[in-house]
């Protein structure tokens, strides 16, 4: 589990060197990478531990999931998620190579600067993330998709597993108690154990979107709409997923 830490990250000092930043933008995430999931995730835990923090400290107990990386520096823990990252720019001059991003988490916009001192290992930074972003948002919709047209393909649905429901009454009663973040963490649990629940997709991206999380409101109708194309609702979800998805660009 992945816990935001809360840090304010100052710049090195470069004295007379010039210090320029480019903006650089991901790889279509639709691309699919020569990079294995598993490949990918070492690699960027061997890049972590080559790298320099802002002040020029390296990060220490360094972890990779499936959802992001964590780190501690100076007796601190921190952590990003791949969901949270926003914009990437080089950041070059005075001997170093560096990539400064942004992390936005539900409680924080981190401003995070990485270096190395090989070009090299900041352009594979990228290249990893890029495949690892890939995995993360990608791959799980392909997925999604075929199990998706399964689903659509039977001629009786089959109800939802009693733990299921169980997350459907919870969800609905923190929502009458207008504790949206609790929810929306019920009916992700509910859609973890049967994803073909296009109610729980439904409503978990209207909660989502309540709390300004447009990139998680969008994964949600999307999968809706891969569920039930034809439903009366389908044109106002997708005029929604239009609004959303222009949200999370202009927060990028």
């Amino acid at each position: 589990m992945f816990s935001p830490g809360v840090v304010t990250f100052k710049a090195v000092a470069q004295g007379a060197s010039k210090v320029e930043f480019k903006r650089v933008e991901l790889k279509q995430l639709e691309t699919r990478p020569q990079l294995s999931f598993s490949d990918a995730k070492k690699e960027l835990l061997a890049l972590l531990q080559n790298v320099r923090y802002a002040e020029n400290h390296p990060l220490e107990a360094i972890q990779v999931s499936d959802e992001g990386f964590s780190w501690s520096l100076m007796s601190k823990g921190y952590s990003v998620r791949f969901e949270d990252l926003g914009n990437f720019h080089w950041r070059t001059g005075g001997g170093i190579f560096g990539v400064q991003f942004e992390s936005r988490s539900r409680q924080n916009r981190l401003c995070l600067i990485f270096q190395w001192t090989k070009q090299a290992d900041r352009d594979r930074f990228m290249d990893v993330i890029a495949a690892l972003r890939y995995y993360f948002y990608a791959r799980p919709f392909e997925d999604f998709q075929e199990k998706a047209k399964a689903w659509r393909a039977l001629s009786a649905k089959p109800p939802l597993p009693e733990e299921v429901q169980r997350f459907r009454v919870l969800a609905e009663d923190a929502f009458q108690n207008k504790n949206f973040e609790k929810a929306v963490g019920y009916y992700e649990k509910g859609l973890a154990i049967e994803p073909m629940w296009p109610a729980g997709q439904f409503n978990a991206a209207l909660l989502s979107a309540e709390l300004e999380h447009y990139g998680k409101a969008t994964r949600h109708i999307k999968r809706y709409l891969e569920l039930c194309p034809d439903d009366k609702e389908a044109r106002a979800a997708r005029e929604k997923m239009y609004v959303w998805e222009e949200k999370t660009k202009e927060e990028k």
